[in-house]
């Protein structure tokens, strides 16, 4: 599911084992250097063209990091907010 408002999801990772490079905007999937072991790409063919929607990191560092889920493209990826975060453009989903 797709909509401006991205969701959390359970799943979460430390700004210092984030994937690389380190931004603050919103990137593609082939702009990725090192996903540090997580399967999270998409086919090597997809990109925001596409629908799929590109990936954010966020700066360097940092502690603990939420996966943000669904806004722009099913493949979307937000890397950059701390699980304590409350936005208006993050919610939950729930589905059983």
């Amino acid at each position: 599911m797709v909509d401006d408002i991205a969701e959390w999801t359970n799943q979460t990772i430390t700004g210092n084992g984030n994937i690389t490079p380190a931004v603050a905007d919103w990137i593609e999937y082939y702009e990725v250097d090192d996903y540090k072991g997580y399967n999270i790409a998409p086919a090597y063919y997809l990109d925001s063209a596409n629908g799929i929607g590109k990936i954010k990191t966020g700066q360097a560092g940092g502690g603990l990091r939420g996966f943000v889920r669904g806004q722009g493209g099913i493949y979307s990826l937000d890397l950059s907010n701390p699980p304590t975060t409350a936005a208006s453009t993050i919610g939950f989903r729930c589905a059983k």
